[in-house]
Order: structure tokens, then sequence, then C-alpha cells
């Protein structure tokens, strides 16, 4: 019986990640944390999201998911 289990990454692979969820989740110009609007419908069963610097006065993403 296995009680305990450690996924321990590699640093780069780390370094990797942290990097990603920096560019998804701040802004490009002022590295600024955005704000984030999502609009569910569910006759067409998608989520828009809208991705917003208020530092900036911008929108920075606007994106169309699919719901499953």
């Amino acid at each position: 019986m296995e009680v305990f289990r450690f996924n321990i990454l590699p640093m780069p692979e780390i370094e990797k990640r942290e990097a990603f969820k920096e560019a998804v989740n701040n802004c490009p110009l002022c590295s600024q944390h955005l704000s984030f609007q999502h609009e569910t419908d569910y006759m067409t069963n998608s989520l828009h999201e809208h991705a917003y610097c208020e530092k900036c006065q911008m929108q920075i993403r606007e994106e169309l998911f699919t719901l499953q």
C-alpha cells in the first residue's frame, strides 16, 4: 500500500510552467495582473473569456471555448 507519493519535477520544468502561468495571467505590456470576465452560454455550450488590463486600459485577449 502506497501512502504518500511525491511528484518532484526538475527545476527547468518548474521554471517553464511558472513562465507560462505568468504569460497567461499578466499583461504583456506592463506585467500587471489581468482582470478576467467569463460569460457562459449553455444554449450553445460555449464560454466567452475576456482578459483586460486595468492599468493599460485595453483588452488583451478574447477567447471562445466550447464546453464539454
